[in-house]
């Protein structure tokens, strides 16, 4: 069975969670016991765990999402579980070498034992880009390349 088909089976509802698995007041969350929590969502009958790529913290936005490296920390969380799906929501392609996120995805996808599920962006925080040494206004030019260069 295929993890795609463990989270989107016709007729039947699945669902996941997004990481941080906690509340938190203010924008930044603490990051605390994300291992066991995860472990639980697993045995509750949850389908995925979904990992944001926000490469810092943008005061003006509002959320930190998460602090950690998606890829290193999706390969965290698969060492303390066993079979619950890793999904990215979603890695921000124009900002990420097309050559380093196959090699990511490819490494996550082996040795998770086919559990990544890849989702890809174009990326939501303005200042992102400038920070990147990117222009905003290339940001749908940026994502069609990268995302047929990382298909190629």
């Amino acid at each position: 069975m295929s993890v795609f088909s463990k989270i989107a089976t016709k007729g039947k509802l699945t669902l996941g969670l997004v990481f941080p698995l906690e509340a938190y007041s203010g924008s930044i969350p603490k990051m605390e016991n994300q291992e066991q929590l995860a472990k639980r969502a697993e045995e509750l009958g949850f389908k995925a765990l979904w990992f944001r790529d926000v490469p810092f913290n943008d005061p003006t936005f509002g959320d930190a999402g998460q602090l950690y490296d998606p890829w290193i920390y999706m390969t965290h969380i698969m060492n303390h579980t066993k079979e619950i799906a890793l999904a990215t929501g979603s890695i921000i392609l124009p900002l990420r070498h097309p050559v380093h996120t196959a090699k990511s995805i490819n490494s996550l996808q082996i040795l998770s034992n086919q559990r990544l599920i890849l989702g890809v962006a174009s990326g939501d925080r303005p200042m992102e880009y400038p920070a990147f040494n990117q222009h905003l206004e290339h940001k749908s030019e940026l994502f069609r390349d990268s995302f047929f260069t990382l298909g190629h």
